[in-house]
């Protein structure tokens, strides 16, 4: 047996009482505090709308992105639906900007070699990129809502999904104000 400085004795040290304050503290907050559930009791409604603006190209994209992007909305269902109005919603999408642009993208192909064995060949190819830019606001609780350019979407159909999933991904963390003022 290996001697130790306190006689041989394996001694504990009383936390401090900060110490133990402190932990009580974090886990009070972590219990109290309301997180987003898998799905909500009930869908929020959700009123998408564009901006008006001057520019005829940009007011004539966004009048086309509008109707995609409810149904884009609309298909997560546990989380939301279509409001009429924005009086009537808890959660207000305004489109504030849809470009389309070029950019070049990776392009991966398969390739078999003698043996059997498959390997993946990378690429480019330049392909028409769309771009939704949004502005979500619940209460005075307001978020841009912008695309990721690592994901870029190849249309407006996906450009959408993109911005139903930043939606969905706002409304979890912003859950107790949406709570709180929906109906």
């Amino acid at each position: 047996m290996k001697a130790t400085r306190n006689g041989g004795r394996r001694g504990r040290t009383a936390p401090a009482p900060a110490l133990l304050l402190g932990a009580f503290v974090a886990i009070a907050a972590l219990v109290g505090a309301q997180s987003a559930p898998k799905r909500p009791p009930e869908p929020f409604p959700v009123f998408v709308e564009s901006i008006a603006t001057d520019d005829e190209t940009i007011r004539e994209r966004l009048e086309e992105a509008v109707p995609e992007v409810a149904k884009r909305v609309a298909r997560r269902r546990h989380w939301f639906r279509i409001a009429e109005s924005a009086d009537e919603a808890a959660v207000t999408l305004r489109l504030t900007d849809y470009r389309i642009g070029s950019g070049i993208v990776p392009r991966l192909s398969k390739q078999s070699l003698a043996r059997g064995s498959t390997t993946m060949m990378a690429g480019t190819e330049v392909v028409d990129i769309h771009l939704l830019y949004g502005v979500a606001s619940v209460g005075a609780r307001r978020a841009i809502l912008s695309p990721d350019r690592r994901n870029a979407a190849k249309s407006l159909r996906k450009a959408a999904d993109d911005l139903a999933e930043e939606l969905e991904r706002f409304c979890r963390e912003n859950y107790a104000a949406l709570t709180a003022r929906s109906p």
